[in-house]
């Protein structure tokens, strides 16, 4: 996987070493903090990280995870962002130390979220669009992470490191009936609903530091191995996938077993809008990294924001 996975170990040990790498946030004078313009690329001074995109179910917004350096403890903040890829305006809704790991519930109207709860660990929360109305699902003494939300709306897929390493569980919307869906000897990341509800994707990484997208039944049942890669993302028709590879991203066919390349280059992670128009994607190149919209094979593409990368 070379560069591609290297960055996505860093993206997943981020909060324990933010303070250490020296990671931070500039505003540029004349922004304010509820809302920025994005005449171009909106260009964020110093070395800084972008984590998951996601887009909310009309194609109006993408939410963006941004990690920042913070003068409070711990010394650095992740915030979530909402973007308008056509207007061109940028404002955060949450405020942090730790909220990252989006996923919209269908109707649009709220959000579900990893988060730091009472006890210091990661839990489930969800909140209004806008970052009002906060709420917290699970607490528990190890991390709950990763949350994605059901299409009919019902479900909330997520990871938890309750047996010691990351397993595949889901929940109700509300929080109740928590269980196991999957249990696998590898770490289990990124869980993803198929368009159908019918099929979860994941990616699982070995002890050998190895990572594998897989398919699943949402009951857990026939687990299927389909390449190597990171973050996969349906297509719409539910019959493909994209992922990042090594090389760039990748689109797969479930039913011809293809893969093609969409994006070369060191790309971190891509989503597609719901009615697949619109390709959203982060990218590392030449020191950087952006957020990119394009059409969904790369063309007429537009960088929404752009920083430093930082130097692993």
């Amino acid at each position: 996987m070379g560069g591609l996975q290297r960055l996505a170990r860093h993206a997943k040990a981020l909060p324990a070493i933010a303070g250490s790498v020296g990671l931070c946030f500039l505003v540029p004078a004349g922004c304010t903090e509820s809302e920025r313009e994005l005449p171009g690329p909106f260009i964020q001074d110093g070395p800084g990280f972008y984590q998951e995109l996601s887009w909310s179910p009309d194609g109006s917004s993408i939410l963006v995870s941004v990690l920042e350096l913070a003068e409070s403890d711990p010394g650095f903040r992740y915030r979530i962002w909402r973007l308008d890829p056509v207007a061109g305006h940028a404002s955060p809704i949450s405020g942090g130390p730790r909220d990252y790991w989006t996923s919209w519930s269908p109707d649009g109207t709220r959000v579900v979220f990893a988060a730091t709860g009472e006890g210091g660990e990661l839990d489930i929360f969800t909140m209004g669009a806008d970052g009002s109305d906060r709420r917290r699902l699970t607490s528990h003494e190890t991390a709950d992470t990763q949350p994605a939300w059901s299409p009919d709306g019902r479900l909330i897929a997520f990871v938890s490191y309750r047996e010691g390493h990351g397993q595949l569980w889901v929940m109700n919307a509300d929080g109740s009936d928590e269980a196991p869906v999957l249990r696998s000897t590898g770490e289990v990341q990124n869980p993803e609903w198929s368009p159908d509800g019918d099929r979860i994707a994941y990616y699982e990484t070995d002890g050998a530091g190895t990572d594998r997208i897989y398919v699943v039944r949402a009951d857990g049942t026939e687990p299927r191995w389909l390449a190597e890669g990171l973050w996969p993302v349906w297509t719409p028709d539910g019959d493909g996938l994209l992922f990042g590879a090594e090389g760039g991203l990748y689109r797969l066919s479930l039913s011809g077993h293809e893969s093609d390349l969409v994006i070369g280059g060191n790309v971190l992670a891509g989503a597609l809008s719901r009615d697949g128009a619109r390709l959203a994607y982060i990218i590392q190149d030449s020191g950087s990294v952006a957020i990119v919209v394009s059409d969904p094979d790369g063309g007429d593409s537009r960088t929404l924001m752009t920083r430093l990368a930082p130097e692993w």
